[in-house]
């Protein structure tokens, strides 16, 4: 009797009207803030990072008031090194502040291949072998030997590179290539002193020589491009003759250059 009495009461219906109050408060109070929590109803254009090295990456995503992770590298030629090369949302999309942005980079390093056996088999194989591994052929050195066309040796940077080395992809390779009742001629023997590596090998490959690169500073490509010979052997006199052909020791050292 006393409850439906309250229920009748102009007490009840005042306390169910602030509660309805309250909760209309609280739910305007919730969507208003997830509102500006999740940024409702704003957006911007994603800028295109494409071509932006490695090393601005960061401070160009705290301008844009966004976030990355570099999802995948590749290595490319058609691309500079360390660059962005494709992203995820793709540039223009609409999208919030701290979007993570998925990234591909072009690889910082020269993508690597292991050198083939080219040797004891013929020049035509030899050629097709280079060509599947991303090698490219220098030159031919033709040495005296019982087969024509038969690949005696393989050279790179001026000396004997090993089956299964790593070396850059794209890389020259000379091959020395045995042919028979090669007219062998004795000719001057040149003075290969201070002569930069690839000076030395365009000299050996003019006498038709088979020339051997010893530098043991060199440690990489920009030290070999800062060497210069000192010594050979046999060593250079003036008038001293050697066969056409025959292999030339050259010592090289680095120079502060």
């Amino acid at each position: 009797m006393h409850f439906l009495r309250f229920l009748f009461s102009k007490y009840f219906y005042l306390n169910v009207l602030i509660a309805l109050i309250l909760t209309a408060v609280c739910i305007f109070a919730t969507i208003k803030w997830m509102g500006d929590y999740t940024n409702n109803g704003y957006s911007k254009a994603l800028p295109d990072f494409s071509g932006i090295h490695l090393k601005d990456l960061e401070e160009k995503f705290q301008q844009e008031k966004l976030r990355f992770i570099i999802l995948d590298t590749i290595t490319s030629d058609a691309h500079p090194k360390g660059v962005v090369v494709d992203q995820t949302p793709k540039a223009f999309s609409l999208v919030k502040d701290n979007r993570t942005v998925y990234l591909t980079v072009n690889s910082m390093e020269n993508e690597k291949v292991r050198m083939p056996n080219l040797t004891d088999g013929g020049t035509k194989i030899a050629l097709k072998t280079l060509k599947s591994r991303g090698l490219e052929l220098d030159s031919i050195w033709n040495v005296p030997g019982n087969h024509d066309g038969l690949v005696i040796s393989q050279l790179h940077e001026g000396k004997e590179i090993v089956t299964g080395k790593l070396i850059n992809k794209g890389s020259k390779i000379v091959l020395k290539v045995s042919k028979q009742n090669m007219h062998t001629q004795k000719i001057m023997l040149p003075d290969f002193s201070e002569l930069t590596m690839k000076e030395a090998i365009d000299k050996a490959k003019l006498n038709s020589l088979n020339l051997v690169i010893i530098c043991s500073d060199c440690v990489d490509r920009e030290d070999s491009l800062k060497a210069v010979a000192r010594q050979q052997a046999p060593i250079y006199s003036e008038g001293k003759k050697i066969w056409s052909g025959a292999q030339v020791d050259v010592f090289f050292e680095l120079t502060d250059q």
